[in-house]
């Protein structure tokens, strides 16, 4: 028997600590499952998209710049071997050009030995003025006029060489005339602002890939990066637009409500109304404020500030006048993006802290911005589409419900009609045929 309940004992126990393990693996789950789910929510949220989005676009600038990185090395190479063509070209038409004059071999004054005793030999220069009209078709005049011709044939033929040479190198190269120089393009703050304008879709266009990895892995970012982007912008659109509907009309009922409040206070109360921060704003049933639609002036106020007030600080960035500041800000926030203008300084130069600054802020304004204009164009709509309704009432080209419902409402009879006297009833007699014995009825069914 002891025995027994021993074993007994063992086998409880050893149930009590397989449940307790089973318990152990469910909390586990539960915690693993409720921290996948806490990270999922905080991801979905504002500020987890905003990390997201800023993950995103640094992310893919890095990428495009390993991408471009290879094709911008050649770059750089050939443009120092073009440098020095440059460099051999013109030290070549230096030694050239003055072998012209003083090298017997190849030089073309070959008609001044003939005369290097006489008065015109003194100055080369005035060969041709020296010539008088009289002897303008003598025999040293004629080989003063050749070489010089030929001299200037020498010339323009070289310095044309030189022309063309530097166009190809400003064309492919970007040669500014600076020597020992070379200006990546694929920096870290301008792959920033390029996978921002792409994103954005304003497509300013200063760079873009031109590798085939490069040019594939755009296509494929922007496909995931536009989804993202556009969440992003409605998430934040709806949140500045739920503001400023809150605000308006907590401030444009503000008045109106604290006279309704002293206007229903009784004259012999002796405690004062209520507060109106203690109200139940929004939904009430008298002046009910979430149906107040805010004025487009209200909308084109919030977004002319905007612009201005960034169109001044690029202003005072960029070096550029309040119209051209204005008219950046403008092209950028509509996603017109011609690309003539663009904020170098706050995406170009050393990173150092005022440079961080300067990106960070022109980053987060462009995409508030983008928020705000989007926002103010479905508030504007709003109104339009309000306005519209309300006219086309006015002028009788829309009728109210109540109207439609009067016009289509059938008005049936529940009496029994009648047979009229001169008929049997017989659906025959609504004809207006002539029957024996009856007469010329004429009268005609009027379904």
């Amino acid at each position: 028997m002891e025995g027994e309940d021993t074993e007994k004992v063992v086998e409880e126990k050893q149930d009590e600590s397989e449940e307790e393990e089973e318990w152990e693996e469910v909390e586990k789950k539960e915690k693993k499952g409720g921290i996948c789910k806490a990270v999922i929510r905080f991801l979905a949220s504002i500020g987890g998209l905003c990390i997201v989005l800023a993950a995103y676009i640094v992310g893919g600038a890095y990428a495009f710049i390993y991408f471009e990185s290879k094709l911008e090395d050649e770059e750089r190479l050939n443009k120092l071997a073009m440098e020095e063509r440059l460099n051999s070209s013109e030290a070549f038409m230096v030694n050239y050009f003055t072998s012209l004059h003083y090298d017997p071999p190849v030089r073309l004054d070959n008609c001044s030995y003939l005369y290097w005793r006489s008065e015109q030999y003194a100055d080369y220069h005035s060969f041709s003025s020296s010539c008088a009209a009289s002897e303008y078709f003598t025999e040293f005049c004629t080989c003063v006029r050749t070489v010089r011709e030929r001299y200037q044939e020498e010339v323009s033929a070289n310095m044309y060489k030189l022309a063309q040479f530097l166009v190809k190198m400003s064309d492919e190269h970007g040669f500014d005339g600076t020597m020992g120089v070379f200006e990546p393009k694929w920096t870290v703050p301008n792959a920033i602002l390029f996978t921002m304008s792409t994103l954005t879709m304003i497509g300013y266009g200063h760079i873009a890939p031109r590798t085939f990895a490069g040019q594939n892995f755009c296509m494929a970012y922007s496909v995931i990066g536009l989804a993202l982007m556009m969440l992003f912008l409605a998430n934040i659109g709806n949140l500045m637009a739920d503001g400023i509907k809150t605000a308006y009309s907590r401030l444009a009922c503000r008045w109106c409500r604290v006279r309704r409040r002293w206007t229903e206070h009784p004259e012999k109360a002796k405690n004062p109304p209520d507060k109106i921060k203690d109200d139940l704003v929004g939904p009430e049933d008298y002046m009910p404020t979430d149906d107040i639609a805010v004025p487009i002036t209200v909308t084109v106020m919030f977004m002319g500030l905007y612009i201005f007030g960034g169109a001044a600080v690029f202003c005072k960035w960029e070096g550029w006048d309040l119209i051209s500041s204005v008219y950046f800000t403008w092209v950028t926030l509509t996603t017109i993006g011609f690309g003539d203008m663009t904020p170098g300084s706050s995406f170009h130069g050393e990173m150092d802290f005022a440079q961080v600054v300067k990106m960070t802020f022109t980053s987060v304004y462009l995409l508030l911005g983008l928020a705000l204009i989007s926002m103010g164009i479905s508030l504007s709509s709003e109104q339009v589409k309000n306005k519209a309704v309300w006219f086309a009432y006015a002028v009788g080209l829309a009728e109210d419900e109540e109207a439609v419902m009067r016009r289509n409402r059938l008005t049936r009879c529940t009496d029994v009609k009648e047979t009229p006297k001169d008929k049997t009833g017989n659906k025959q007699d609504f004809f207006g045929v002539t029957r024996r014995g009856r007469g010329d009825l004429g009268v005609y069914d009027v379904e």
